[in-house]
């Protein structure tokens, strides 16, 4: 995309189905009314700061392969300059479809740099074989400049407000869904402002070992006395699996809600991951009394 490109296509529209029902802010239905105010604007690309109202262009300078489908994305800032997001938020992408005809996708990812990094921001995408963004991430490469706005989510609200009847908090992540729990942990471990969350658990959920994501993040956590991991993977794992250090644990088995994930008193919970994922966890928490 050229910098200062006028927006006049057609936003791609989804289905009700393609609702997660979970309370996105914005939900992807708000998102798609948004693409098409923007659209009827016909105003150019904002080439400086990230905002909520218009596209900004930022320069991707970097790409990592980070598992076999999912990359780390690096972007440009200016120097000393932050993304301006809380812990926790998202932003939206948006790109041509892949099709020649004049129609644009657009979708919601989680920043997995933290608020305090400058410079520079740094997106994990995961890479489907059929989806249609994906493929046209695929051809990404270094230099080009990508359509993004935002930040969007309030889950940062969660615990900017001192709630000293909380004793304990549980992250509970499908996949992908560790990254925005990333930041959101670390401003919780790094403030002790925040303390009243006097422990931590977080619960990653993977299909194999090679799916742990960003775990140079998730080792570091667990030195820190009240922060605890533990991973529940689907596929065996051969012998020589180990994970070494304090508070860290792995379970090789599917994650069941029912049968691995403890109800207490004074506990908040956390959860991102897939529609059913998150679906089945939330049921049973609300027939248990627990708010998530």
């Amino acid at each position: 995309m050229d910098d200062n490109s006028e927006v006049s296509v057609a936003p791609w529209k989804p289905s009700d189905s393609d609702c997660c029902g979970s309370g996105c802010n914005p939900c992807i239905l708000d998102i798609y009314a948004q693409e098409v105010e923007l659209s009827k604007k016909k105003q150019p690309c904002a080439t400086s700061t990230l905002n909520q109202d218009y596209y900004t262009e930022f320069q991707l300078v970097q790409i990592v392969q980070h598992t076999e489908n999912t990359n780390i994305y690096r972007f440009k800032l200016k120097d000393n300059e932050r993304l301006g997001h809380k812990p926790g938020q998202h932003l939206i992408i948006r790109q041509m479809l892949p099709n020649g005809q004049n129609t644009s996708l657009y979708r919601q990812y989680s920043i997995l740099s933290l608020p305090t990094e400058t410079g520079s921001f740094q997106l994990l995408i995961k890479l489907y074989p059929d989806g249609l963004m994906s493929r046209v991430i695929r051809n990404w490469s270094v230099g080009e400049m990508v359509a993004m706005r935002g930040p969007f989510g309030n889950v940062h609200l969660n615990f900017e407000n001192n709630q000293p009847e909380v004793q304990s908090m549980v992250f509970i992540a499908q996949g992908t869904g560790i990254v925005p729990f990333i930041s959101i942990i670390n401003d919780l471990l790094d403030d002790e402002d925040q303390n009243c969350y006097k422990n931590l658990h977080l619960i990653f959920c993977v299909k194999s070992c090679d799916q742990i994501l960003v775990n140079d993040f998730l080792y570091e956590f667990c030195d820190f006395w009240n922060f605890r991991l533990t991973i529940y993977i689907s596929i065996p794992v051969t012998s020589s699996f180990k994970l070494y250090g304090p508070n860290k644990s792995f379970i090789n088995q599917k994650f069941n809600v029912k049968k691995h994930l403890e109800i207490v008193e004074n506990r908040k919970y956390l959860l991102c991951g897939s529609k059913q994922f998150m679906s089945d966890i939330q049921n049973f928490l609300l027939d248990a009394s627990i708010k998530s």
